[in-house]
This record gives C-alpha cells, sequence and structure tokens, in this order.
C-alpha cells in the first residue's frame, strides 16, 4: 500500500516475499503513484463525508477503488513476459467471473 502525497512510501506486509513478488508489488504501487490514485482516493473520501447519507456515492467509491486496482494490475500483467503474463490474465479474468465482476478496460478515473 502507498501512502502519502508530499513524502510518498510503500507498505508492505511484515512475510517472507520472493524478489519477483516483491517487484510485482513495487510495480503495481508505482503506476498508482504514477496516476495519482491517491488524489481521486482522497477526492472520493471528500465526497464520501458531504454525501454520507447517499448510498448511490458508496457505490461509486467501490468501482472507483476497484477499478484503479485492476488498472494497475492490467499495467503490471502487461510487463511481464507473454507467457507468464498470459497465464496471470487467465487467473484474473477467472477471479473477476468468480466474484461476477466484469473485466474492465480503462477507468475513466484513474
Amino acid at each position: 500500500m502507498i501512502v502519502g502525497i508530499v513524502q510518498p512510501m510503500v507498505i508492505l506486509p511484515d512475510t517472507s516475499l520472493k524478489d519477483t513478488d516483491i517487484r510485482l508489488v513495487m510495480q503495481h504501487e508505482l503506476t498508482h503513484y504514477k496516476r495519482l490514485d491517491i488524489v481521486y482516493k482522497w477526492l472520493v473520501q471528500i465526497a464520501l463525508c458531504i454525501h454520507w447519507f447517499n448510498p448511490v456515492v458508496y457505490w461509486v467509491s467501490r468501482e472507483i477503488n476497484r477499478n484503479c486496482e485492476l488498472s494497475c494490475d492490467e499495467a503490471v500483467i502487461k510487463c511481464l513476459d507473454k507467457k507468464v503474463g498470459l497465464i496471470t490474465e487467465i487467473c484474473c479474468l477467472t477471479q473477476s467471473r468468480l466474484t461476477k465482476c466484469r473485466p474492465i478496460q480503462q477507468s475513466p478515473f484513474c
């Protein structure tokens, strides 16, 4: 998870990860940083504070967060080798079908 605007830093869980996993996590978080996702998430939080009573705003918030995550995952997958990327993409598509979420091509918010 990346936190901070002025001095951003990545917070990793206290688990042992392989070097390749750490590289993928860092690429994912760097994509969030390059796309300024934290700014969008702050704007969404401000909207939630103002419109706390509106269920549509909660739905929009979930969709924005989901689209930002899927968009960053897709960017990392495109950087992988074709064989590894294909396997990972198949796994992501399978996961999205299991959760009944449609794959997103490009998020207008991220």
